[in-house]
């Protein structure tokens, strides 16, 4: 629409045409063809790529005009706009505002136990330092001002800032210990820029801090840690007491034999049941609606070193696989493991949320995929665990579990070292 354009740009702008339909919110494939219909530069936007440009009021600006026309349907080729409203019909200083990713929400304590406040860790990625006073904290995407950050507060090139409940953002809002998302939204001399990042993280163990761990597909999660470091780089993700040690996804000969084996790799006995809930572990899976109370009325005690096979049904595992002596096999019954790829979680009880229902501490994650979908980075599960005669199994026991350079291909041996 020529005249709601320019009743918002101005008559300077040089237009080309007007077009008829209009663009989807909900992202789509757009083709530039020259007179003759061949195809000039073709791309799809997508609207999950940025929060700021998917009904916010920033545009989508190119990082490089020239780029490969193949990478601009991917999000890492764009970025929100430096003010909001875009620039149409003239160029962007792109170096005034901070790229996505400049700076990140490293470090949370949502639940820090005792007298001590929660605390937020930010995390400047590039070689500059960047002055975020005036930039505002959130926990609430339709209330994203909540708390300003005070004047003249600098991250240093490569380094941290955090911010504590008490000192700082307490009177706007508190961290949720069952699990929330942190929004952090630029500003500049009170005028909103185009920078947003957010990140979200579910319920942590008392004393025990989240935080970004960047694994070898340079994915990142955000993880319970061994330890928390504010105002430092994070430490390593904190592994076990119980973790997934084997999966068999695709059994060939009978898909109701698919098994996951569960290892404590700690030095003493692990009860996984909750004796003031009297709940037990739980075992849940995305793809298939698997979600499995591990023990019902049992109790199931796990000895150092001691495994556990879980398996879809008991009579189909053990004629397919020997069933291992002296080791507990328990049926999850409905639901199962994703053939292509799944997201299994084991997770454990902890007392109630703030809305009173159970709260579930996730205690380990394999999302794995069947080496055959490449997304945005390389498929490296391996293949030969699709159908193929072969198990994942996890190279190490005490090392993150969640990355595929974690595991490989072997022979089943559901309940074995």
């Amino acid at each position: 629409d020529r005249a709601a354009f320019e009743g918002i740009y101005g008559s300077s702008v040089r237009i080309a045409g007007q077009y008829t339909g209009q663009l989807d919110n909900a992202g789509e494939v757009i083709r530039l063809e020259d007179g003759l219909g061949q195809v000039i530069v073709q791309f799809e936007y997508k609207d999950g790529w940025f929060d700021l440009t998917d009904g916010m009021g920033f545009s989508l600006v190119a990082k490089d005009t020239k780029a490969d026309p193949q990478v601009l349907s991917d999000a890492s080729a764009w970025r929100p706009s430096p003010q909001p409203g875009g620039s149409p019909g003239r160029g962007d200083d792109l170096s005034s505002v901070p790229s996505p990713g400049a700076v990140i929400i490293n470090e949370v304590m949502a639940r820090p136990g005792g007298n001590r406040p929660d605390w937020i860790e930010l995390c400047n990625t590039t070689g500059q330092a960047i002055d975020i006073g005036g930039w505002y904290l959130s926990d609430d995407p339709d209330e994203l001002t909540k708390y300003q950050i005070p004047t003249g507060t600098v991250i240093p090139a490569r380094g941290y800032r955090v911010l504590y409940q008490d000192i700082h953002f307490g009177r706007a809002f508190g961290l949720s210990a069952d699990g929330e998302r942190i929004i952090l939204l630029g500003s500049r001399d009170g005028h909103l820029i185009g920078f947003m990042t957010s990140q979200s993280f579910g319920p942590s163990p008392t004393g025990v801090s989240l935080g970004r761990h960047v694994k070898s597909n340079g994915a990142d999660d955000f993880v319970a840690l061994a330890s928390p470091t504010p105002g430092g780089p994070n430490a390593r993700p904190m592994v076990g007491p119980v973790v997934i040690s084997e999966l068999m996804y695709n059994v060939s000969a009978d898909g109701q034999a698919e098994y996951v084996e569960l290892t404590n790799i700690s030095g003493g006995p692990v009860t996984l049941l909750d004796p003031a809930s009297g709940l037990a572990w739980r075992l849940t899976g995305e793809r298939r609606r698997l979600d499995y109370v591990l023990a019902g009325v049992q109790q199931v005690v796990l000895g150092p070193g001691q495994r556990l096979v879980l398996t879809r049904d008991i009579g189909s595992f053990t004629t397919v696989f020997p069933k291992p002596d002296g080791i507990p096999v328990l049926a999850w019954g409905t639901g199962g493991l994703g053939d292509d790829g799944d997201d299994i979680r084991l997770l454990m009880p902890d007392g109630l949320d703030d809305q009173g229902n159970s709260r579930w501490i996730l205690v380990d994650r394999v999302r794995y995929s069947d080496g055959s979908h490449p997304d945005t980075r390389p498929d490296q599960w391996p293949i030969q665990a699709d159908g193929g005669g072969k198990a994942l199994g996890r190279i190490s026991l005490t090392e993150y579990g969640n990355d595929p350079a974690n595991w490989h291909a072997v022979d089943p041996s559901p309940g074995l070292p």
